[in-house]
C-alpha cells in the first residue's frame, strides 16, 4: 500500500470572498472548476487513486472581517465546509464550500467587508500505488547548526574512527 498527501491552499478569486464552491479532484490534485478559486502551494507526495476514505482537513487560514456592532442573538460566521465525492470509501472529489454570513434577526446577509482570502487544503490517504521511497538518512547537526564533514560528504576524515 502507498500513501497519497495532497497539500496546498485555495485563494477565492475575486467576485467569490463571500462565498463560494470548488471541486478538487483526488487523482489529479486539480482543480475541476477554476471559476471561484485558484489552487496555490499545491503540493502532492505520493500516486495514484485513494482505496478508502482519506482523512481531510480544510481550515481558514486568511480571512478579513471588518464587522461593526454585533450583539447577541446576532451572529457573524465565517464557514468552511467539505465533502468528498462519492461519499463511499473510495472518494474521487473533495468539493470545498465557503460563505461569510451575518444574522441579523431574522436576515441572513453575506458579511459586508468580509472576505474568506485562503482556505488551507490537507488530504491524507491510502492508496493501491506502491509506497513512495524513503528519504534519504537524516544526518544530525552539531551544536551550532554546522554538519559535521562526514555527515555532509558521507565519508570518515581523517581522525574520525569508525562506529
Amino acid at each position: 500500500m502507498g500513501l497519497k498527501i495532497i497539500s496546498g491552499y485555495l485563494e477565492p478569486r475575486k467576485g467569490f470572498r463571500n462565498g463560494g464552491r470548488v471541486g478538487l479532484d483526488l487523482l489529479s490534485a486539480r482543480l475541476e472548476d477554476a471559476e471561484a478559486a485558484r489552487f496555490l502551494d499545491r503540493a502532492v507526495v505520493g500516486s495514484g487513486a485513494y482505496i478508502r476514505r482519506p482523512c481531510v482537513t480544510a481550515a481558514l487560514r486568511r480571512v478579513r472581517v471588518c464587522v461593526t456592532d454585533v450583539k447577541a442573538p446576532d451572529t457573524t460566521d465565517l464557514n468552511v465546509d467539505d465533502e468528498l465525492l462519492p461519499s463511499n470509501s473510495a472518494p474521487r472529489s473533495l468539493v470545498v464550500e465557503w460563505h461569510t454570513r451575518h444574522r441579523l434577526g431574522g436576515a441572513v446577509v453575506p458579511v459586508l467587508g468580509g472576505e474568506i482570502r485562503e482556505i488551507s487544503v490537507l488530504v491524507i490517504g491510502e492508496t493501491a500505488d506502491p509506497a513512495v521511497a524513503a528519504p534519504g538518512r537524516i544526518r544530525p547537526e552539531r551544536p551550532g547548526g554546522e554538519r559535521a564533514p562526514s555527515q555532509v560528504s558521507g565519508r570518515r576524515t581523517r581522525g574520525e574512527r569508525k562506529r
